[in-house]
C-alpha cells in the first residue's frame, strides 16, 4: 500500500534530487544539499541542547555540585568575544586542550599500539590446523610489513638479504590491505544506496 505520510514522500523527493547528481551537477542536487545542511545543523543543535540538559542542567539542579566546575569553565569560554577579557577564556581553553590531548593520547596509544601488539601475540599452534596456518600467516605478514619500514638497515649482508626477501611480501600484503579497505568502502556506499532503494520501494510505494 502506498504511503500517505507526507514526511515519507519528502524523503523520497530529496533522495531522487540527490541521485540527480549522477546525471550532472544541477539545481535538484543543490536543493537536496542545501536542505540537508541546515536540517543536519538544526538536529545537531537540538541534540546538543538535550545532552547539556540531561548531563548538566538536570543533575546540577538535582544537587550535583561538582558540575559547577565545567559550567564555570564553559561560561569562561565566552569571554573570547571580549577583547579586554579574552585572557579569561584562555584558562578554559588550556584545560580543554590539555584534557583532550591526554584522553586522545591514551586512546590512540591503546587502540593503535598496545591492542595491535596484543592481537598479534597469538599462539602459532592452535586447536585446528587451519587456525594454526591462519595465525602463522598473520604473524608473518605483520613482521614483514613492519620490517618494510625499517630504513636503518643497509641493503647488504645477511640482514639486507632478509629485508630484500621480506619487502616484496610486505608490498603485496599492503596492496591487499588497501584493496580490502577500498572494497569495504564500496560495500558501505552500496549499503546506503540499497537502504534508500528499500525506503522508496517498501516504505513509500508499499511493495512487498
Amino acid at each position: 500500500m502506498i504511503s500517505t505520510d507526507i514526511g515519507v514522500w519528502i524523503g523520497v523527493i530529496l533522495t531522487i534530487c540527490a541521485w540527480s547528481f549522477l546525471i550532472k551537477d544541477q539545481d535538484l542536487y543543490r536543493l537536496a544539499e542545501y536542505t540537508f545542511v541546515p536540517v543536519a545543523s538544526g538536529y545537531t543543535v537540538v541534540q546538543a541542547i538535550k545532552i547539556i540538559m540531561s548531563t548538566g542542567t538536570t543533575p546540577l539542579l538535582g544537587g550535583d555540585i561538582s558540575l559547577l566546575i565545567p559550567l564555570i569553565l564553559g561560561v569562561m569560554l565566552y569571554f573570547n568575544y571580549s577583547s579586554k577579557y579574552r585572557w579569561v577564556s584562555n584558562w578554559s581553553m588550556a584545560i580543554l586542550v590539555g584534557v583532550g590531548i591526554g584522553v586522545s593520547i591514551r586512546g590512540t596509544v591503546k587502540a593503535n599500539f598496545v591492542d595491535q601488539i596484543v592481537n598479534t601475540m597469538i599462539p602459532l599452534a592452535a586447536s585446528t590446523p587451519l587456525q594454526s596456518f591462519t595465525n602463522i600467516v598473520i604473524v608473518v605478514f605483520v613482521v614483514t610489513i613492519l620490517s618494510y619500514f625499517l630504513y636503518t638497515i643497509e641493503p647488504k649482508g645477511p640482514q639486507g638479504k632478509i629485508m630484500g626477501w621480506a619487502a616484496p611480501i610486505a608490498r603485496y600484503m599492503m596492496m591487499m590491505g588497501f584493496g580490502v579497505s577500498y572494497g569495504n568502502m564500496i560495500a558501505n556506499r552500496l549499503s546506503i544506496l540499497l537502504g534508500r532503494v528499500q525506503y522508496i520501494l517498501f516504505t513509500a510505494l508499499g511493495l512487498s
